[in-house]
């Protein structure tokens, strides 16, 4: 497996995504974790089930199947510290730039920003990925 970071949960969670995001994703959490960021990935793939959930609960915009992480081409990731997440975390201008650097879309250049999400379609729009086109 590809997926060796400082964290048991980001591993099982890059096991998850598609097999051409895993070693990007890797590389991303390590070159974090050397300049001194614990990253977790807290979400990795989602089931059309657990995106609709989310999407019911009002957590999201995407319903399934709208969603980058329905392929295995999204994560979202915290910064944990001191075993604590930091989701009002001042770093997200450097951890973006590091994502970009892996060749990650950021969710953070977005008008609506989603600062958690980074991406990696391979230029395929979820139009593409709904009519059954792949990586």
């Amino acid at each position: 497996s590809v997926a060796n970071t400082w964290d048991a949960t980001t591993n099982k969670n890059i096991l998850s995504l598609h097999p051409n995001v895993q070693a990007p994703a890797t590389a991303f959490i390590n070159d974090a974790a050397q300049q001194g960021m614990n990253l977790r990935i807290y979400f990795g793939y989602r089931s059309v089930d657990q995106q609709n959930a989310l999407y019911n609960a009002g957590k999201t915009p995407a319903k399934g199947g709208h969603s980058y992480h329905n392929y295995g081409l999204a994560i979202d990731l915290v910064q944990i510290s001191n075993k604590k997440a930091l989701w009002k975390n001042q770093n997200w201008s450097q951890i973006g730039a590091l994502g970009m650097k892996h060749g990650f879309g950021w969710g953070g250049d977005w008008a609506s920003r989603d600062m958690v999400h980074f991406q990696m379609p391979f230029g395929l729009s979820i139009k593409d990925l709904l009519s059954g086109k792949r990586p």
